[in-house]
């Protein structure tokens, strides 16, 4: 196996991780949709959002992937509403 089969090979099994992870994660939305229309909240929270993202942004240790990681998490965010609003 060539050098580049086996980093995509890793980049692989990393993928299905991420996508095992995706699915946790959505299901988790899916609750807090049920939370949120229950107590008449809105689905959209800029504020917590915002907050959040500083948050994860600040344990990114590679500065160099901030921007790609904070593109990451709009589209996460993006997704989760779009999920919480079907």
């Amino acid at each position: 196996m060539s050098e580049l089969e086996k980093l995509r090979k890793q980049i692989q099994e990393i993928d299905e991780e991420i996508l095992q992870l995706f699915e946790k994660r959505m299901n988790y939305v899916k609750e807090v949709k049920k939370v949120k229309k229950s107590m008449n909240l809105p689905i959209e929270s800029k504020e917590f959002e915002e907050k959040k993202k500083n948050e994860l942004l600040d344990k990114l240790s590679n500065s160099e992937l901030k921007e790609y990681y904070l593109e990451l998490l709009d589209k996460y965010l993006e997704l989760s509403k779009r999920y919480q609003t079907k």
